[in-house]
């Protein structure tokens, strides 16, 4: 899709994607970069969860998450007042970002599993993220508000976290 993509989960909404390669929700955009009307945003109110992401993302494209986003504008933004998780536990992934543009995550909840932000040798933050990749950076900003819960397990990769919550880091 062109243009502005926008995902809500409300009243108890609940999506329960448990099998193996199987995304709970993934949410893509194309066009110019930058622009408010290519932006991904999805919102999970406090009463609705997303839980999908079984097995390693080997040959799937990266599809196993609870959410994946894909391209959109540096406008993305992810918002969960409720329960974010991945289907293999801690160890598999809760979000995943596949892009040059970024995604901001807002937690004031629980999100359980890991994070993934995609590497992009031209994004602009100039932030190393290994030895191995020194000139790529992440362009995935995780923000822990109060009273949120993270809980991660495996590898997690973003740009920059922000934690005014809870977080557990477990292997």
């Amino acid at each position: 899709n062109t243009g502005k993509v926008s995902v809500s989960l409300s009243e108890g909404s609940m999506i329960n994607a448990g099998g193996y390669g199987a995304a709970g929700i993934i949410a893509q955009t194309t066009g110019s970069t930058g622009a408010t009307v290519n932006s991904v945003q999805i919102d999970i109110d406090e009463t609705s969860s997303v839980r999908g992401g079984m097995g390693d993302t080997t040959g799937t494209g990266g599809s196993n998450a609870a959410i994946w986003v894909r391209d959109g504008s540096t406008r993305n933004v992810l918002t969960n007042a409720g329960t974010i998780s991945s289907a293999s536990g801690v160890i598999g992934f809760a979000v995943i970002y596949s892009g040059s543009e970024g995604l901001t995550v807002n937690n004031t909840v629980t999100i359980s599993g890991s994070f993934q932000g995609d590497i992009s040798e031209t994004a602009a933050t100039g932030v190393a993220t290994d030895a191995a990749s020194d000139s790529a950076d992440i362009r995935t900003h995780v923000i822990n508000q109060d009273g949120g819960t993270l809980v991660l397990g495996g590898v997690s990769t973003f740009d920059r976290i922000t934690n005014s919550g809870r977080l557990t880091v477990s292997d």
